[in-house]
């Protein structure tokens, strides 16, 4: 999903239903090639996507967090400064 909350504020969620992510581990996820485990499960994966993710929102002014229960998925947000963009006519 993607929404403005409020003006200047964009906020971008992306939610999973996947295995989740224990407390302990979620700061691994944007740490270069940690998969967590995965590397032994077949999921592919070089463990460098939310690395990137989370320097580029940074580098644009906005932060990357999680939020998860095992065994009920994850929930990554993104929020970032929102600015009018002009529309040619």
């Amino acid at each position: 999903t993607c929404f403005e909350p409020r003006p200047g504020l964009l906020r971008i969620q992306v939610t999973d239903t996947g295995p989740g992510i224990p407390a302990d581990k979620r700061e691994l996820l944007f740490v270069p090639f940690e998969r967590l485990g995965a590397e032994h499960s077949g999921v592919e994966g070089t463990g460098v996507g939310l690395t990137l993710v989370r320097q580029v929102i940074e580098q644009h002014g906005g932060k990357v967090s999680v939020r998860s229960i095992v065994g009920h998925g994850a929930s990554f947000e993104v929020r970032l400064p929102s600015t009018p963009v002009a529309r040619a006519a």
